[in-house]
């Protein structure tokens, strides 16, 4: 039971001393109005005592009102509708807090390491809105289908969003760049299913198809490097790096991404000098781009917290092997 709740029981048991008192506040006032007028002797202000004495009788049935044990309708009804909003409110978030579990298991069942479930959920989240947006945009011939999984997508059915992704993919396969872009688009649709392994085949297809787009290549990376294929992942964020540098008017976000996503691949092969260095310029990049508030700065500070963290593990241990060896 909440405090309000409790505090209105206590007054409804005290209603009755509430009444009391205002009654004998009442009989105190109407004796000093006789005792005035007797001392006086004369009518006048009369009119305002008697208004005073009216006003205080309404207060008295006001106090009575206010404490009897059935409240307005109209205030019984408002609070019902709070407590079932709380209500409501309550279950959804309980519910988010078993879906989020929920998800963590089957991202450690596919073999994600536990302290990067956050972030792989953050980027799940931003592929829904991303392939949200391709959906409502499409023109081809599949609209009903496009619908279909338009609406799944939504209701967090990502697995019917594949066969969308994979009917264009087939009706697209004549032409390679836009087959390569459904075959990415279907890994994307398998990641936010978090069906990860599914994902990184698709990303791998979609850049044999497209070798230079370097959206390709850092989903590859990104997932070659929380699999372990850090050579496959330097390889392929390395190409990123290169190619985004050609274009960097046009594409530094991509560009800083390629760079932070490569630093997290040296910093797991174990070259932490690299790692940061790459981090940092990074960091120079989305702070010129977003501002040193942004969600892209932070990450790219968590990231070189990360390998700083590591380099001073390391530095100390060597330090204490060095002592014990003399």
């Amino acid at each position: 039971m909440s405090f309000m709740h409790k505090l209105k029981r206590i007054a409804r048991r005290l209603r009755w001393l509430f009444v009391i008192l205002a009654l004998g506040f009442l009989a105190w006032f109407i004796f000093t109005i006789f005792v005035d007028y007797q001392q006086q002797n004369s009518p006048q202000g009369i009119g305002n005592y008697i208004l005073q004495v009216i006003g205080l009788i309404a207060n008295i049935f006001g106090i009575r009102a206010g404490f009897s044990k059935d409240s307005a309708p109209e205030i019984k009804e408002h609070i019902d509708v709070i407590a079932q909003r709380s209500g409501e409110a309550q279950q959804a978030r309980h519910e988010e807090t078993k879906e989020q579990l929920a998800d963590i298991k089957k991202l450690i069942a596919e073999g994600i390491p536990l302290f990067h479930t956050e972030e792989m959920l953050r980027e799940r989240d931003e592929k829904i809105k991303k392939l949200t947006d391709e959906l409502e945009k499409y023109q081809g011939p599949a609209q009903e289908l496009r619908e279909t999984a338009l609406k799944a997508l939504r209701d967090g059915r990502a697995e019917e969003t594949e066969i969308f992704f994979r009917n264009e993919q087939q009706r697209l396969e004549q032409n390679l760049l836009e087959y390569a872009e459904a075959t990415y688009q279907l890994g994307n649709a398998k990641f936010v299913a978090l069906k990860f392994h599914d994902a990184l085949e698709s990303y791998k297809k979609a850049t044999s198809l497209s070798p230079d787009n370097c959206i390709y290549l850092i989903s590859l990376g990104r997932l070659q490097t929380d699999f372990g294929d850090l050579d496959g992942a330097i390889n392929s964020l390395n190409h990123a790096v290169t190619i985004s540098s050609k274009t960097l008017q046009s594409n530094s976000s991509i560009h800083a991404f390629s760079l932070l996503k490569l630093a997290s691949a040296w910093r797991e092969k174990g070259d932490l000098d690299k790692s940061i260095n790459l981090a940092n310029k990074s960091l120079e990049f989305f702070t010129t781009l977003y501002g040193f508030n942004s969600y892209y700065v932070s990450t790219a500070l968590n990231d070189l917290g990360y390998s700083w963290k590591e380099k001073g593990n390391t530095q100390s241990n060597l330090l204490l092997q060095s002592i014990l060896e003399h």
